[in-house]
């Protein structure tokens, strides 16, 4: 079941965001353990206009494992773990955001927010979003040959990012403003802007 989860963290990319040709997606998601989501924000930009959507996880319903659905997809999963041949990723990546998808569905949030900001308003914000979506990944990701990061507890941090249609997921551990200045600047940023508007919450 564990093994499933991490294929799952591996392939999917969270919410369907920024489908559409003219728009720009980035979502945070701080996951602990192999697969307990703690929250989720996503930045979705289309035009001068950008919202920002906040989930914060408090349980997954028990009714989950009785979904058919969700017994099905599991199942599916194992198959694929025990297939030798290589699996298309087009393949698995349905699969992943088919299971996403009702996992989701029977997640409860103890928050589950948005806000919609004009970008002329906050340059800040839309400065450290633009510069998230042109960084090449090794540069987020911060993977420095001849540096070892050692982190001996703590989280893992998902971005999944979408720049026109061009998406890309990048997996850091328990970022920090000096291991990781972009993401945390930009996250740093979102939940400002939230505890400003509706209090400390988030």
């Amino acid at each position: 079941m564990k093994i499933v989860f991490i294929i799952l963290l591996s392939f999917c990319h969270g919410f369907l965001l920024a489908q559409h040709q003219n728009q720009q997606s980035i979502e945070f998601r701080k996951i602990i353990g192999f697969s307990k989501e703690a929250y989720s924000i996503a930045l979705v930009k289309s035009k001068d206009v950008i919202k920002v959507s906040y989930q914060l996880v408090d349980s997954v319903s028990e009714e989950l494992y009785k979904d058919n659905n969700y017994r099905e997809y599991m199942d599916k999963g194992d198959d694929f773990l025990k297939q030798e041949k290589t699996i298309d990723t087009q393949v698995l990546q349905g699969w992943a955001d088919n299971l996403e998808r009702i996992i989701k569905s029977y997640t409860i949030y103890k928050l589950n927010d948005s806000l919609i900001f004009n970008v002329k308003a906050l340059p800040k914000l839309n400065r450290l979003f633009v510069q998230m979506l042109n960084t090449p990944t090794p540069i987020i990701e911060n993977n420095v040959k001849g540096q070892l990061r050692i982190v001996l507890d703590g989280y893992k941090m998902r971005l999944s990012i979408n720049n026109n249609g061009k998406r890309r997921t990048i997996y850091t551990r328990s970022p920090t403003l000096e291991s990781h200045p972009l993401i945390i600047e930009l996250l740093n940023e979102v939940l400002e802007l939230y505890r400003k508007n509706k209090g400390h919450t988030f």
